[in-house]
This record gives structure tokens, sequence and C-alpha cells, in this order.
């Protein structure tokens, strides 16, 4: 499957970390799954379970799963999970042992969550441990590759390297070498280091990484970003391997949570986005996705939807795999969790088949048995809700197969209103803190409110700028670093008719973690005739937009000083300009000296709702739809004409308008132009032509 969309959904569930579930139970098991609705399941092949003595691998257990599948009717996906190492590695790759940033060998264990294989084990920028690695991975791939029943390979399980490690890695001698031949390439040679970090190097052996958070930024962003770059390219060199065996199945991987919600996280001493970047792990996929347990996460519908649309982002035309769907209570230790409802199963089914979803793989079928997980998470388990789930999937799956030639066709209608992530941004805030919350949390808000307004906002990379091509308004928040290749792209933007939206001290920062005091060192936001007033202590006051309606703002203040071709449109107590416009050739620039988005993501309100909806300017959609903001709307293009997707999320029932005719795409029954949308409950609508 190298087409961009798959040729049906994949609908399954995990099934198998060895040695559970044991053995006697497959067969009854998988006649169960496939009575549920599913066509897949998902096995771990660990390097561990599979090569447990050197040089020798172990697929018997994987053979007879996949006969039995296949007997069953069932597709297989292969996780391929090399990141539980055997238990010999250290043994035998001494040298591979990762060191930690104050100079310590990082102990490895097993995993909470898996009965065999060592964590985190060796580093992979060792050249011994790699090549036993890449030994193991081509294996898996010839051993299983002309079976009929494997659908996938899913070759990085949530990106995972570092888990376990008792401090910030990696420090040994092969990183260490890779990192000072990272800043050589970035940089040229060690002089071009020194005029960038303005030091006086005279060996690059003298050369250190960062060493965690509240150290000087310089080395700090450069080793946060390096890590970024080498999960990246960690990543490809894993792809490589199954291109090169010739597996003719698509080629997928899954990370633990969209990039955008990847600020870091210090107590397991790991750095914002250093499994890597989405975005650019998709470009070398057949598929992407994440993992996704919303009821775990206390994540509403609304969050639900912008973690999902930010991974359909990030995937582009490759399939959207919903890789790690919650299937039952996240039980965790001796924590006893809130069961996972069909209503709510049905409506994280649909919110994600209406961001562009082709495959959805729940975990898991089972309740887990081992460790920290055990009790928890099955579609099958035991939380007093799995008949009601099991029921709900046999009919979705029903559906999906009735409904396949609208469904498999439909795309959903592109976002007009952009929100730029660069994540240098965050790697500048944990530089501090270890953690980049406020600047994910800057951008959680402008795509929470666009949710609520019906227009999802697409999550533009700033490594992809060509995507904000089509977009009416371009937001960028908590942006204190603007790369210059970026600004000449954002310019021409606005020059054509884009609106573009800026937040307090844009460009303030460079790339290489030194602020620029200065107004004329911010190159950017100096050619569009703004300056920084500089730093002013939080206010909780909001002020009043000349424009109607009123603006909160979090964390600090930094007013604006404009040339006189800018408006101002709202100033705070002192008088100081805090929210101006200008017009730019065919378009416009809004700059705030605030963190608007910030402030609604802590408090939402519908002051900042109607500033961002009145940016943007009015929407278009084949389908006038009038629901209130607690009903997820989400439409697009099929070959029968337009779908359209209500989820209702509140307690309540909503009243739902229509401005065409449409029919029940479950029912084929015409639909009234006005109707109750129950509570909690769900329908795809089907307006017939008109494509």
């Amino acid at each position: 499957m190298t087409a961009p969309h798959a040729e049906r959904f994949i609908l399954g569930a995990h099934y198998y970390r060895p040695p559970f579930p044991l053995a006697a139970r497959w067969r009854e098991d998988l006649a169960r799954v496939r009575a549920a609705g599913l066509n897949t399941i998902q096995l771990w092949v660990t390097w561990a379970w599979v090569e447990a003595e050197p040089g020798r691998y172990r697929f018997e257990d994987y053979d007879e799963l996949l006969e039995l599948a296949h007997a069953a009717g069932l597709g297989v996906v292969l996780s391929t999970v090399a990141e539980l190492q055997p238990e010999w590695i250290h043994r035998l790759e001494p040298g591979a042992t990762m060191i930690d940033h104050l100079g310590r060998a990082v102990p490895s264990c097993h995993r909470i969550e898996s009965n065999q294989g060592l964590t985190p084990g060796g580093c992979t920028d060792h050249a011994g441990l790699w090549a036993r690695m890449e030994r193991f991975l081509r294996a898996t791939a010839e051993h299983f590759r002309g079976h009929p029943a494997v659908v996938a390979w899913d070759v990085w399980n949530e990106l995972r390297w570092n888990i376990h490690a008792t401090g910030y890695v990696c420090h040994c001698a092969a990183t260490l070498a890779a990192f000072r031949a990272w800043l050589a390439a970035r940089h040229g040679d060690l002089d071009g280091l020194n005029r960038a970090w303005h030091r006086r190097y005279a060996d690059w052996r003298d050369v250190q990484p960062g060493r965690g958070p509240g150290h000087p930024y310089a080395e700090q962003l450069a080793f946060t970003q390096f890590l970024q770059e080498r999960a990246e390219a960690h990543l490809r060199a894993r792809v490589a391997v199954f291109r090169a065996a010739g597996v003719p199945q698509p080629v997928i991987a899954h990370g633990p949570a969209p990039t955008l919600d990847q600020p870091g996280n210090p107590e397991l001493f790991q750095t914002p986005v250093c499994r890597g970047n989405d975005a650019v792990h998709a470009r070398a996929l057949d598929g992407y996705g994440v993992s996704h347990f919303p009821l775990w996460g206390r994540q509403d519908d609304i969050e639900f939807a912008v973690r999902v649309n930010a991974s359909a982002d990030a995937a582009g035309e490759r399939t959207l795999w919903l890789a790690e769907l919650q299937g039952g209570a996240a039980n965790y230790g001796h924590e006893i969790a809130p069961p996972v409802t069909a209503d709510m199963l049905r409506r994280w089914l649909w919110l994600g088949v209406a961001a562009g979803a082709r495959a959805v793989l729940f975990w898991s079928w089972r309740d887990e048995v081992f460790g920290r997980e055990a009790t928890g998470f099955g579609l099958a388990g035991h939380d007093g809700q799995a008949p009601a789930r099991l029921a709900l999937l046999e009919n979705f799956a029903r559906v999906l197969e009735r409904r396949h030639a609208a469904l498999l066709s439909y795309r959903p209608q592109p976002a007009d209103i952009g929100v730029w992530f660069d994540a240098r941004n965050y790697h500048l805030e944990a530089a501090e803190s270890g953690r980049a919350v406020r600047t994910r949390d800057s951008l959680r808000g402008y795509l929470r409110a666009c949710e609520r307004l019906h227009r999802p906002a697409r999550l533009v990379d700033a490594t992809q700028p060509d995507e904000i091509d089509g977009l009416r308004l371009l937001i960028l928040p908590c942006a204190p670093i603007v790369a210059p290749e970026a600004a000449a792209r954002l310019r021409d933007f606005v020059e054509r008719g884009g609106t573009l939206l800026l937040e307090a001290e844009a460009d303030s920062w460079s790339a290489d973690g030194f602020y620029r005091s200065e107004p004329e060192e911010r190159a950017f936001v100096g050619a569009l005739g703004l300056a920084c007033a500089g730093r002013r202590p939080p206010s909780t006051e909001p002020v009043d937009l000349e424009t109607g309606g009123r603006l909160r703002f979090a964390w600090f203040r930094a007013p604006w000083i404009a040339s006189e071709e800018w408006r101002v449109l709202a100033r705070d107590a002192a008088g100081e300009a805090l929210v101006l416009t200008r017009s730019l050739g065919r378009g416009r620039v809004v700059a705030c000296g605030g963190f608007a988005g910030l402030a609604y993501a802590e408090t939402p309100d519908e002051d900042f709702e109607r500033w961002v909806e009145a940016l943007a300017g009015e929407r278009s959609a084949a389908v006038p739809v009038d629901a209130p903001a607690s009903v997820r709307v989400r439409q697009g293009a099929c070959a029968e004409g337009q779908l359209v997707f209500l989820v209702n999320s509140a307690g309540t029932d909503a009243a739902i308008t229509l401005g065409v005719a449409t029919e029940d795409l479950e029912t084929g029954e015409p639909v009234e132009p006005a109707f109750m949308l129950a509570a909690g409950a769900c329908r795809v609508l089907l307006r017939r032509g008109g494509r």
C-alpha cells in the first residue's frame, strides 16, 4: 500500500506482547475479535524475545499466531519493538552503554509494562549496537514479508529510545562524536561555531552538549535540536531496512502523542520533541499516527479532535492511523480508572474518521496482565462495559463495510486557518524549566477556539512553510524564534492577501539562544515597522478592543512601538499599545503585546473566539451547518457528494440546522433541515452531488 490512502479501513486491536496472552487463549480470542467486527490484530515483535540467544531468531509463536489470524480472516500489523533490547546487550556490547548528563553509566532494566527486554539499553549511535539491531529488523522483515496475513509494518512503537533513563541521555563517546559532527555541518567549522555561540573554543574536543535545563541556552538548544533530528534520522534508518528487504506492505510508525503535546518532562529526563517531529517522520513513511488515550489523559472531545487533527496535518496525504486508541479502563498499577463506554468509543471513532483516519488499532483486546498496565485497557476487558463496546464495534464495522465507497473517498475540507509550530520555541522555553508548557498551551488555545468555532485549524510545521498556501489566517502564537528562512515566506503570505497574527516578543531570540535586547536586532518584526517596548509584568485586566469585545493576556506583556503605518486597536492602562494592525500588500498584520492564546487555554471565553473568527473572515462550507459550540462539526468531499460529521459532546440535546437537504449515512433516510442531536450522540450526513 504505497498509495496515499488505504484501500480499506483497518479496524483492529493490539493482541500480543510476548508472552501474553498465553497460547491456550489464542484460537478462541481471535474468533471473538473477528465476531466483534474487527479485521486486524497487532503483534509486538520484540527484539529481546526473538533474539534471546545471540544470533538465533525464534519466530515460532508469531508464525502460529499469523496462521491462526489468517484462518480467522484477520490481517496482522507487525510492530517491530527493537527498543526492548536483549538481556545480553550490555554483556556483548559494553561500549554501547548510555552515559547520562552527569557522566554516569545508565543501568537498564525490564520495562514497566513488558515482561522481557531491557530499556533504555544501548545507544544506537554505537556502531556495534546498531548493527545488531539492524540484523534483527532485517531478519524480521525477510521472515514475514511474504505472509498473506501481514497488512502493515509499524517499525517504531511510540518512538521510544530513552525510557527508564536515570538522567538526560546520551553523553556517550559515540553520541558526543555525532553531536560535534552535527555542529560542524551546521556551522561549517569551529570558527563558525565560535561566532554563533560567542565563544573561543580551540578544539572540537572541548565542545560539550547541554547538560539539562537551567544551564547556558546555546549548547542546550543545540543538543535538544540534535536529539530531535537524531530520532528522525533513526526512524529513516529503520524504514530503510524494510525498504531494502522489499516488504510489499505499507511501512508506518507512531508517536506517543502529537508533537504539539511533547513539551518535555524533566522528571523523566525527556527534552521537548526528543522523539522527533511528526511532520518530518511522516515524510519517510506510508502512514503515520500517534497514541490516543482520551479518558486516561482527561481529554474532552475538543482536545481529542485537536490532537487527531494535528496528527492528520503531519500525515498529509499518507494514511492517518489512530495507532493506539484507548479500549478500556486505564487502570495503572493499583489505581482504578473510569470505564470506557460505548458512547465514548463511538464519538472517538467518528471524530477520527472525520479527521481522515483510515486505520484504528485499539489498545488492547484483552486486559493487560503484566506490571503497571495490568487489569486495564482491554476492549473485551472486565470494566463492566465490554458487551456494549463490542456491540458498538460490530455495528460500526457494518457501517464501514456498507458505506465504504463514501467513507474511503472522503477527504476533510482543507482548513483556512493555520497555527505555526516551530519546535525550536519549545526548546527555548524548556532550556530554562525543562518544560515548554506555556508555549504549547499558547498554540492549544488557538486550536481549541477554532475547533469550537467549527473551523478546525491546520498545524503548520516550520519545516513545511509551503503549507501556508491557501490559508486566510496564519497565527504565530508565542514565537520568540522566527527563522530567517521563514521570515521571507511569512511576509510573502501577507503581501499575497493573508492575515498574519503575531504575539508578544515575536522574533526576540536567535535560534542559538541569545536574547535580542535591541529592536534593530529583530529583523523580521523590524521590517514590518514594529519594535518591542520591553517586557512588563503580567496583568489580569483585559483590554477593550476598538473593534468590539475584550482581550485577555497571560504570562507577561510586551507592548509595541509602531511606525505610523500601524493602527492601535487596544492600549493598556498606561496607554501603551497592546494590539495593533496594518495593511501590507493585499493582506494585513495584527500584532498582540501579550499571549492571548495562553490566556484562553487557561480560561476560555467567547470574546476571544469572536476575535479569532473576525480575523479569519467569512467561512466557506459546502453544507451550511448551524450548531452550538458543544457539537463537533467536520465536513468534506467524498465520491457521492459531501459528508458532514456531527458529534454532540455535551450532556444536553443540541439543536442543529442545515442549509441543504441531506440523508443519514447509516440509515439512508432523509434528514429534516432542523433536528435535535441527542446528548453524546453522533450522526454522519450525506449531501449527494455538489462535489
